[in-house]
């Protein structure tokens, strides 16, 4: 059998299989939009493609890409921000976005579907200040008036790291119960402040082949 119920789904079903070790520790990607609203009243990058160009600093543990909350969704999560974020509402069309994903710390816990933490460490606090500081200077240069400059509330992006490969998975994704597997992003031994779907991809092609050749 193979379980690929994803990075929260998967740590539940095996909680109530009996091995409680599951969902100990969670990894999310954690992600925040940084937004300037441009300076010459030129279209924002809501009109283009998203993530059209990127740029990883590996050394300090993030992610930048250009991306911009499509325009229903804006005022959704500015809401979080409150009234004057949400305002910002009416210059959508003007407004440039960077992404940051964080290669975030495992914390907290998938203890059930009532009972997920995620908290942020001091050490992730400090890879977003880094990651906003630079993306801050990018938009400047990129012509956002600095005045207008904000960062949206968190969001976790990529649930994963919750059933780990060496800790609960041997090399083969097999867990203490023989013959069942585990086979998506709850696999990952941390999170990857990417995409996640082609690591996905080449887990399950190395299963299937391992499993062919039993």
């Amino acid at each position: 059998m193979v379980l690929a119920a994803g990075g929260i789904g998967t740590p539940m079903i095996l909680k109530r299989a009996g091995l409680a070790r599951a969902g100990e520790g969670i990894g999310m990607d954690t992600t925040v939009m940084v937004y300037g609203a441009s300076r010459f009243g030129e279209r924002g990058n809501g009109h283009e493609p998203p993530m059209t160009y990127e740029w990883a600093n590996d050394e300090v543990g993030y992610l930048l890409s250009t991306l911009i909350d499509p325009w229903l969704n804006y005022p959704i999560v500015m809401g979080l921000k409150g009234p004057a974020a949400l305002a910002t509402w009416t210059r959508w069309n003007h407004t440039l976005g960077i992404m940051i994903k964080l290669k975030d710390d495992l914390s907290g816990r998938v203890a059930s579907e009532r009972d997920i933490s995620k908290p942020i460490t001091e050490s992730d606090r400090k890879k977003l200040a880094h990651a906003t500081e630079i993306a801050n200077k990018i938009l400047i240069k990129a012509g956002a008036d600095p005045n207008t400059l904000l960062v949206t509330p968190m969001r976790g992006t990529h649930p994963c790291a919750t059933v780990r490969i060496g800790e609960m998975l041997d090399a083969n994704l097999q867990t203490e119960i023989e013959n069942l597997y585990v086979c998506d992003a709850s696999a990952f031994p941390e999170s990857l402040a990417r995409p996640t779907v082609l690591t996905i991809i080449g887990l399950g092609k190395r299963l299937v082949k391992h499993l062919s050749n039993r």
